[in-house]
């Protein structure tokens, strides 16, 4: 669009003549000045339509649809003037008539007064001194009205002056060339970091590649062990790479504090209400959605059919009203080793956190992090040492579990038929029924609890964190946020990890999909899943300060089963603690 408008009209005001005082003159004038109100209200009205119209033109719109609505307004005010000296014209004929007739009154006077006529000159004196007043009334009405049509004349002149600048501004706007299209940066390729095997990503990556042709994800495995030793060393000191990376929930909040995590909140959206709301508070920091949830968790007990048919042990019942008691299960675990089994009982991250926290939480001994924050230690409480005396008797000389396995081994000694009790994440289920047939049935109980106490269970899981110092940051959470909400990213990630999906409405998919389909005692393993996620299960403590806490309190776990002394250890992991959490 042009600077110059294509209507643009200067008006200027005739001045009032005699020619105009005869009453013929007077509809003259006031015709043609109406007229010229007329054509300048439509002119205002055109400018308006093509300012508005400007508005969602081309470059420089905006300036043209400013100059273009100032033009209007001056049309605008070019029609109050015309009307004005119209008022104005009209008074000013309206005088001169009066005028006239006062002339006419007095002629009258003088033509009765010569013919010596005392009735018509009483009259014509009359008629003089109302046809007088009349005109003086007239006169003065045309002379406000002039006024007020020199003072519109003045508005007019100024808005016809403001509209000029504006129309120049526009026609310099309009004739700058306007900016160049972004450069194409051709396909981008990110990269993204897991403990996962590359050949069951690749069907994840083969599917995002089909529906987002112009990103290429590299993948990076890593042992799971090693997961965010990696992290730290790559993203410390703004490292660019990876792009995309698996975070563990609880973690989350220490890796943000660091600045390891890009804000995914607005890119989110309202599919963040699509998560379970355990994973999604896990991913959250200070209100903002920091990581994009990828599954939940909760924990089963597992047991090996074979080793209790051996023992004679009945099958323990699947549905949570027949949870065990701790005492109950550690009885048929040695029942289990008396009737053959290796060991009658192990855990899987069996020095973990995770894996213990719902020990300490069910005799009250809490998270083990309190105060503002998360960030003071509480670890030496009747709760915590009554959990951990129990805990380190099941790995004593007469103890069900073993000493010195460490958690990489535990799924292997179960599927290897050598623990009779396995007390795992539910993505074993899932895993030894695709990935490795056992040679045994699997039966599947709830976790169990301390007598006089509530049960609990662990939860939270893993979620897709976007590096902020990625070159990449937009094609790397297109990535995340397709493997985390959408269905086809969802489904096949299921059979990446087994674990419970975030996604709200793919869980009912998977509590009835094998082997959670199965179960004793009129209740499924599915159902029982969802009852532990609903009712049971405690998330870890949210705290810049836990990668510290879980990295000492493992080593005081390992402490503790080799057969220190329970209260020294948790003792001593309080005074790391203190000296090492950060101060909020």
């Amino acid at each position: 669009m042009q600077g110059k408008h294509p209507c643009r009209i200067s008006f200027r005001v005739l001045d009032i003549g005699d020619r105009f005082s005869t009453q013929e003159g007077k509809d003259m004038r006031t015709s043609i000045l109406r007229r010229r109100a007329l054509v300048a209200a439509a002119c205002a009205i055109v400018l308006l339509a093509v300012g508005l119209t400007a508005c969602g033109g081309d470059e420089g719109g905006a300036e043209v649809a400013n100059a273009a609505l100032s033009e209007a307004n001056a049309a605008s005010s070019e029609a109050a003037s015309a009307l004005s000296d119209a008022q104005a014209a009209s008074a000013s004929a309206e005088a001169a008539l009066r005028a006239a007739e006062a002339a006419q009154a007095a002629a009258d006077l003088a033509q009765a007064t010569a013919e010596g006529n005392q009735a018509a000159v009483a009259a014509a004196e009359s008629a003089l001194a109302d046809a007088q007043d009349a005109a003086a009334a007239a006169r003065d009405d045309a002379a406000a009205a002039q006024a007020e049509a020199d003072s519109a004349r003045e508005a007019a002149e100024s808005a016809q002056a403001e509209a000029d600048a504006q129309a120049a501004a526009a026609a310099a706007a309009a004739e700058e060339p306007p900016p160049p299209p972004p450069e194409d940066t051709g396909p981008v390729t990110i990269s993204f970091l897991g403990f996962y095997g590359p050949e069951g990503v690749a069907p994840l990556l083969d599917a995002f590649h089909a529906e987002n042709p112009g990103i290429t994800v590299e993948y990076q495995s890593v042992p799971f062990g090693e997961l965010n030793q990696v992290i730290q060393s790559r993203l410390s000191g703004g490292g660019e790479s990876p792009d995309v990376y698996i975070a563990d929930q609880p973690r989350v909040a220490a890796l943000d504090n660091q600045g390891f995590l890009h804000d995914v909140t607005d890119a989110v959206g309202d599919a963040a209400n699509d998560w379970v709301d355990t994973a999604l508070t896990a991913s959250t920091v200070d209100g903002r959605l920091m990581a994009l949830p990828l599954n939940t968790s909760t924990q089963i007990l597992y047991y090996n059919k074979t080793l209790l048919d051996q023992a004679g042990i009945p099958y323990p019942s699947t549905s949570p009203d027949d949870r065990m008691t701790w005492n109950e299960l550690v009885d048929l675990a040695r029942q289990a080793q008396e009737g053959g089994a290796t060991y009658g009982f192990q855990f899987d991250q069996v020095s973990r956190y995770y894996q213990l926290q719902p020990l300490i939480e069910s005799l009250g001994g809490g998270p083990g992090l309190t105060g503002p924050a998360n960030l003071q230690a509480d670890l030496v409480n009747d709760g915590w040492i009554e959990a951990m005396e129990f805990y380190a008797s099941l790995f004593a000389d007469d103890g069900v579990a073993p000493r010195g396995m460490p958690p990489e081994e535990t799924p292997n000694a179960f599927a290897a038929g050598e623990v009779a009790f396995y007390l795992a994440g539910t993505h074993w289920g899932g895993i030894y029924e695709l990935f490795w047939p056992l040679d045994f049935d699997l039966g599947f109980a709830p976790h169990p609890y301390f007598e006089g106490h509530d049960p609990v269970t662990p939860t939270g899981a893993l979620s897709l964190g976007v590096n902020p110092n990625s070159p990449n940051t937009e094609a790397a959470t297109t990535f995340a946020k397709w493997v985390t909400t959408s269905p086809t990213g969802t489904n096949i990630f299921l059979t990446v990890d087994v674990a419970p999906p975030a996604l709200t409405d793919a869980l009912p998919a998977f509590i009835v999909s094998p082997p959670w389909d199965r179960g004793e005692g009129g209740t499924t393993a599915g159902e029982l899943v969802e009852y532990e996620l609903d009712n049971t299960s405690v998330v870890r403590p949210r705290s810049i300060g836990y990668i510290q806490f879980e990295e000492i309190m493992g080593r005081a776990f390992e402490d503790i089963r080799n057969g220190l002394d329970v209260a020294e250890t948790l003792e001593r992991a309080q005074s790391e603690l203190e000296a090492q959490l950060p101060s909020g």
